[in-house]
């Protein structure tokens, strides 16, 4: 009887510390679980948080050198034009000098236009002129019937100065100097577009030398240049910079250059948000916006992914410069951690 007892008290006991195992066990595997997906989320935010602290940085980054680009585009512009200016000066000195004592004044002139005439800059839209202080035009290559004749003595601005009036007037008083003024387009001669030009004084025969650019064009240079540089931009994992217009037409996307140029305002992702709409949203508030949708990674033929963007606006061009980064980047290692 006491062996039996004894049999049941020794059962009972381990028993007990069985299940006083099982209970710390399980609490503490409760308490791991619990603690893993508090590290699971605070993870997946300080990820977040370190993903849009990239972005923001970037997409300004992106911002500030197209401002800059602008900004000094116009001094660009002039330095180009007198750059160019100077070189056809020095060319038509050089002929005159060399040519003074030996040859009459038609015939340098002659050299001097053969010269000149095929000489192009800016995409071949710019040219050099030359004309006399009479307003005879000596050279002029997209209008040589011009060549010889006063034609262009009268030609007016839209606000009804005489325009070689202001060209002689900045080389009579300061022998060079910039002009702005209008003209007619090699695209289009009906109607008038803003240019800059650059003339100077030849130091012979009473003739200036000058040559100007569309601001116009020289602006979509400009924004070439831009999207040439910004697409090229990568940060973070898969990160690249993306720019559409407020319109919803896609200006620049170097994983997609086959969706370039095209009206993107209605798409939607897997879950139906509106994607290229919310990205213009948020590019139009005052310091730009996060928004959240799938896309799928570049290179991949994957389903669409979690991706956080950020854009900005530049609101005079009605630009939206964005670029983002995918949320499940941090999921391998939380698996790890998993396991």
């Amino acid at each position: 009887m006491n062996s039996l007892n004894k049999v049941s008290f020794n059962t009972f006991l381990l028993v007990s510390i069985l299940l006083f195992f099982i209970s710390i066990s399980t609490l503490f595997y409760q308490d791991k679980i619990k603690n893993f997906k508090r590290e699971v989320k605070e993870l997946k935010l300080k990820h977040e948080e370190h993903i849009k602290g990239i972005l923001q940085k970037e997409i300004t980054s992106a911002v500030d050198y197209i401002n800059y680009k602008r900004e000094t585009a116009q001094v660009r512009l002039k330095d180009e034009i007198k750059e160019n200016v100077n070189t056809g000066y020095n060319i038509a000195n050089g002929i005159y000098n060399n040519m003074k004592h030996t040859h009459s004044k038609n015939a340098i002139i002659s050299i001097i236009k053969s010269s000149l005439r095929d000489i192009r800059f800016f995409d071949n839209r710019s040219y050099y002129f030359i004309y006399d202080m009479d307003d005879k035009s000596i050279l002029h290559p997209i209008y040589p019937e011009v060549e010889g004749t006063y034609k262009h003595k009268k030609l007016l601005t839209r606000d009804g100065d005489n325009l070689l009036g202001i060209l002689k007037n900045v080389v009579q008083k300061n022998s060079e100097g910039f002009i702005e003024y209008e003209f007619t387009h090699p695209k289009d001669n009906k109607n008038l577009y803003k240019k800059i030009g650059y003339v100077k004084k030849l130091p012979f025969y009473d003739i200036y030398i000058g040559s100007s650019e569309y601001i116009k064009d020289y602006e979509q240079r400009i924004k070439k240049e831009i999207f040439q540089r910004l697409s090229k931009v990568r940060f973070g994992k898969d990160g690249y910079l993306f720019i559409d217009d407020y319109d919803g037409t896609i200006l620049m996307h170097p994983m997609k250059p086959n969706i370039v140029g095209k009206n993107l305002i209605d798409y939607k992702d897997v879950n139906g948000i509106y994607v290229i709409k919310n990205l213009i949203d948020a590019a139009k508030k005052k310091d730009g916006g996060f928004v959240y949708y799938n896309w799928h990674r570049p290179n991949s033929v994957s389903k669409q992914i979690n991706k956080v963007s950020f854009a900005m606006g530049i609101q005079d061009l009605r630009w939206m410069i964005g670029g983002g980064l995918y949320i499940d980047d941090i999921e391998q290692s939380l698996k790890i951690k998993q396991d």
